[in-house]
């Protein structure tokens, strides 16, 4: 282990890597990030993380690790990743090959079934004019046949037999078609069963490929048990890039090194991701939807401070800004659930003591401000096709923080449009992404870290990931503990909504003034 640089009280207990980090383990981080400085300059943004440790005699020092790995897996002076590489690469490589080779099957298998519905659609389209072309002679010949019969100069005897003959030439018409269609489904049918066995066969090499890749994963604890992502994820499987995070390297060095965990920390380096959401520097609890299932084991039999509660408890009952027959609108305090969470129960509803209102929209817990709750289910389904519609005009006041890259907004107004997704490997953040749904923001300056944003869809986190990341406003909402540094709360306040009223249909418009 490396020594410790700056002399600090080590915490009593270990914090959780899901809050703050404690003093001591930014101090290793800044010492990390020095090195960094001096020996890997910003390229390919990476999360690192600090680790700081005691042996048996009580001396503390750090340990270091990155994400995932840096062109190798390991790196002199950097924790190991928790499998053997050696291990891997007995089966991995044959692997990738096999996929390969499947997937070369399946794509072959997809061209001969995209050609065979080619040449179906083609000959349909040959059968439909044929038909048409038919069709328009039979008719003309028909109408010929009415007229020859009122006049009696053609024989009825040879009427009949035209009109016979019409009938002939449908049915070969038809018989041609099928004649020409069976082969053509038949081999349509037997692209798609090739198709079909091929993918089936790709994605059950995949799965145990990746189960085997999975197995070569072994966590420990301080209590000497040992477990497996398979093990640690079940009955699910486990998430993409689970186990190379640097606080799971960390901690596996540290148990087979035989010195104990005291406080960890880790922190973003380089520029940001293009989803947005991280930024140089800037240290960020662990990602739960990873982390959040690998290090409650390795921690066990350490004594861990409990993960944070984001909800704030001294959140008082809701200000009425608002009532009427149909309508009651509040002020929500920041820190306080709209609607009940899986396990938070504390909610906008349970303050006030009512069970004749919903809410038509929500906040975030994070944020505060104007919130809209119906007094009947008919009223709700009403205010919420405003909102579906975007009808609705919401203002909001956001105090920004600066970044490395930028420190007080310039324009006087702009707006942002960043499709969004949800980040499933670190749930609840958002992420921006192409594919993501559509996402717009519009904004105004207020002052050089003060803005007011008018979002025109209403997407989770979407002002929030529409300030930090950098094609937005670049700068992070202060106190945003997902995007941005926490602090003593998220300054983002629903200020003020503009909307029909559902009964009288008269626009009405409910303010709150910006609590900071």
């Amino acid at each position: 282990m490396r020594p410790l640089l700056t002399p600090i009280v080590p915490p009593l207990i270990f914090p959780s890597p899901f809050g703050a980090p404690h003093r001591i383990a930014q101090s290793a981080a800044s010492d990390l990030q020095a090195w960094l400085t001096d020996n890997l300059p910003p390229g390919e943004g990476k999360m690192f993380g600090a680790l700081v440790v005691a042996d048996s005699a009580g001396t503390l020092g750090q340990l270091w690790a990155f994400s995932g790995k840096m062109t190798t897996w390991t790196r002199p002076g950097f924790a190991p990743p928790v499998f053997a590489p050696d291990e891997q690469d007995a089966f991995w490589p044959q692997g990738v090959d096999d996929l390969a080779r499947d997937a070369a099957v399946l794509a072959q298998a997809r061209a001969e079934q995209d050609a065979v519905q080619a040449a179906i659609d083609a000959q349909r389209l040959a059968h439909r004019a044929a038909r048409v072309d038919v069709k328009a002679r039979h008719r003309a010949r028909r109408d010929a046949r009415a007229t020859a019969r009122e006049s009696g100069a053609v024989d009825a005897l040879v009427l009949a037999q035209e009109s016979r003959a019409d009938k002939a030439e449908w049915r070969a018409l038809k018989a041609a078609e099928t004649a020409a269609m069976d082969p053509l489904e038949a081999r349509l049918e037997r692209a798609d069963n090739t198709r079909r066995v091929a993918a089936n066969a790709r994605a059950e090499r995949s799965r145990g490929l990746h189960a085997q890749l999975h197995e070569t994963y072994r966590f420990s604890n301080a209590l000497g048990e040992r477990a497996t992502l398979i093990d640690l994820f079940a009955p699910h499987p486990p998430t993409a890039g689970a186990g190379d995070c640097a606080a799971p390297k960390l901690l596996a060095e540290a148990y087979r090194l035989g010195v104990t965990p005291i406080a960890l920390a880790e922190f973003w380096w380089g520029p940001p991701p293009a989803a947005g959401g991280r930024w140089h520097r800037h240290v960020y609890p662990a990602c739960r939807g990873r982390c959040g299932v690998i290090l409650p084991f390795m921690l066990r039999g350490l004594e861990v401070e409990p993960a944070p509660a984001f909800e704030d408890p001294t959140a008082g009952v809701p200000a009425i800004l608002y009532e009427d027959d149909a309508l009651l609108v509040v002020d929500k305090p920041a820190g306080l659930l709209s609607v009940p969470g899986r396990r938070r129960q504390r909610t906008v509803l349970s303050m006030l003591g009512r069970d004749d209102v919903r809410p038509a929209h929500r906040l975030d817990m994070d944020t505060s401000g104007v919130l809209v709750l119906a007094k009947t289910e008919p009223i709700c389904i009403a205010m919420q096709r405003q909102f579906a519609s975007r009808v609705v005009q919401k203002r909001y006041i956001a105090v920004l923080a600066s970044t490395a890259s930028a420190g007080h907004v310039l324009a006087a107004e702009g707006r942002i449009d960043l499709a969004l997704k949800p980040d499933y490997a670190d749930r609840p953040r958002q992420m921006h992404h192409p594919k993501g749904k559509a996402a717009i923001t519009r904004w105004t300056r207020l002052a050089a870290d003060r803005v007011a944003l008018f979002p025109e869809t209403g997407r989770t986190h979407q002002l929030r990931v529409h300030c930090a990341h950098p094609l937005g406003l670049g700068m992070p909402i202060r106190g945003d503990r997902l995007y941005g540094t926490s602090a003593s709360r998220l300054h983002l306040h629903a200020e003020a909504i503009t909307f029909d009223h559902p009964t009288r249909n008269t626009p009405i418009t409910i303010r709150s003034p910006a609590p900071f």
